[in-house]
């Protein structure tokens, strides 16, 4: 993201918090060192990905670190934005193709009229994760998507002048 901004060394650690590890105690982790054997570079996320204050406090104390990998898409991955891999004008169009057979083809069922009166009033958090969990409920469907990548194009490509040439 762009707002993300990675903490000068100096700033991250204090005295006082390197004073606690000393004596075996982590102010953000509220537990003895000795219990803790789940450390790892990720702050505490609670069941629903967010992260939890007692991981805002590892993170503002420097025990964890916040990764832009780390972060995973809240929603259905065939919307999602175009990746730096695909091609725009690609993607665009086999999302709209996936759609158009998986409507015609019944194999997702369409929004409701209800929902689609409150997205009016609910927040984009609140409708990524309603889309989400329609696609985690959705059992199969079309997703075309992997045809805006510019390596299958070609090597497609490929496979249609080989069977050209060989018919």
């Amino acid at each position: 993201p762009l707002d993300y901004k990675i903490l000068p060394e100096e700033t991250r650690k204090t005295s006082w918090f390197r004073v606690l590890r000393v004596f075996g105690r982590d102010d953000a982790n509220d537990q003895p060192k000795s219990f803790d054997n789940s450390w790892s570079t990720t702050p505490e996320r609670g069941p629903d990905g967010k992260i939890t204050d007692r991981g805002r406090k590892q993170i503002a104390v420097g025990l964890r670190k916040c990764n832009p990998l780390d972060v995973h898409y809240i929603g259905d991955p065939m919307l999602s934005r175009v990746k730096s891999y695909e091609i725009g004008a690609l993607v665009d169009l086999t999302v709209g193709l996936s759609n158009y057979l998986n409507t015609k083809l019944g194999l997702v069922p369409e929004a409701d009229s209800a929902v689609s009166e409150e997205g009016d009033d609910m927040d984009v958090r609140q409708k990524l994760f309603l889309e989400m969990q329609r696609y985690k409920n959705t059992i199969f469907r079309i997703n075309l998507r992997f045809l805006a990548d510019p390596r299958n194009v070609i090597l497609l490509s490929i496979i249609f002048w080989f069977v050209r040439r060989v018919y």
